[in-house]
């Protein structure tokens, strides 16, 4: 069985976990308390080098971190990411896309929000992210129209096997 280190409040824990569930796979959670430092801990560090959530660990005792890598791992061989090269790399080129336009941008002030973690956290962070921040806001919410144009052609050819949209919604709503 999968065993899924997971900490509740990160998205990209959420995504191996809705994609586990969608996939119909056994797995155990065990929960990561980040700011109790224990992703830092050897242990752990063995399982996800940089100490990030989600991780999984397989039931021959390899591990895999990074949520992309893992959503791919376990898509093989499944709807969710097809067997066709090309198609396969527009997949791959959709989780590269979130995780280098999409998640810098909004989730981490997301992290912010939730955590209101940051300089001055009882200060300025409290009340939501501050004028300075804003280009971090515009710029992850200035994705969402070519998103959504993409996902519109690839609805109307009824193509739903590498869908952004549930990710790119989740992100939006927990942070806005």
């Amino acid at each position: 069985m999968i065993t899924l280190f997971d900490y509740l409040p990160s998205q990209n824990a959420w995504k191996v976990r809705l994609l586990l569930t969608q996939l119909g796979l056994p797995y155990e959670q065990k929960f990561v308390r980040i700011f109790d430092g224990e992703g830092q801990s050897d242990e752990y560090l063995r399982i996800s080098p940089r100490g990030t959530v989600p991780a999984i660990l397989l039931s021959d005792g390899r591990a895999l971190a990074e949520s992309n890598v893992i959503l791919s791992y376990l898509a093989e061989g499944s709807a969710f990411l097809p067997g066709d090269p090309y198609d396969k790399a527009k997949v791959l080129q959709w989780l590269m896309f979130e995780a280098t336009d999409v998640q810098p941008s909004i989730a981490f002030l997301r992290f912010v929000k939730l955590t209101r973690a940051g300089p001055g956290a009882a200060g300025i962070w409290a009340a939501g992210p501050s004028v300075q921040h804003r280009p971090f806001v515009n710029q992850g919410l200035a994705v969402v129209p070519s998103v959504a144009r993409a996902q519109g052609s690839r609805r109307a050819r009824n193509d739903h096997a590498h869908d952004l949209t549930p990710t790119v919604n989740v992100l939006i709503m927990f942070f806005c």
